[in-house]
């Protein structure tokens, strides 16, 4: 059960991180609102969905749950980064304190997980089948963008 909801979040968060990626695809820079509270993405995302105001409302409340897991990530990052300069500098590896650290994030993941789902498939459950044919014509492009990039990477 734990790895469904595990999986069920996962392609969640890739649905609504890839709708954010269509904000940014006007080469504005940052994901999730990281420039000017991304109200502008919110906008962009809004206009090309053509989403009414409730509609709106809703990737508004997405994207503030959004900002929350981003928020937390960013603090465990900082407190990590100088765990992990301490290991790097010592004789030995900790393996168990690395096993740590790992655990500390996956937990962060698993505390926001179901916040950002149902987040998300409340607006979800908003859009007319429509909006989400446009937004699966937008996940489509992002996806050939992405293998494109990875692809000119490798």
């Amino acid at each position: 059960m734990k790895k469904r909801i595990l999986i069920l979040s996962a392609v969640g968060l890739i649905v609504l991180g890839t709708a954010f990626a269509v904000g940014a695809s006007k080469n504005h820079s940052g994901w999730c609102g990281s420039h000017g509270g991304g109200q502008g993405k919110i906008d962009r995302i809004a206009e090309k969905l053509n989403l009414n105001g409730s509609q709106k409302d809703k990737l508004q409340e997405v994207q503030e749950s959004f900002l929350e897991v981003r928020q937390a990530i960013s603090q465990a990052r900082g407190q990590t980064f100088e765990e992990v300069l301490d290991l790097v500098s010592s004789d030995t590896l900790d393996q168990n304190q690395v096993q740590g650290i790992v655990k500390r994030h996956q937990s962060i993941v698993e505390d926001f997980t179901p916040k950002v789902t149902a987040k998300i498939a409340d607006f979800h459950a908003m859009l007319t089948p429509e909006q989400k044919s446009r937004a699966a014509e937008f996940l489509q492009k992002w996806k050939g963008r992405f293998e494109d990039r990875r692809q000119s990477h490798s």
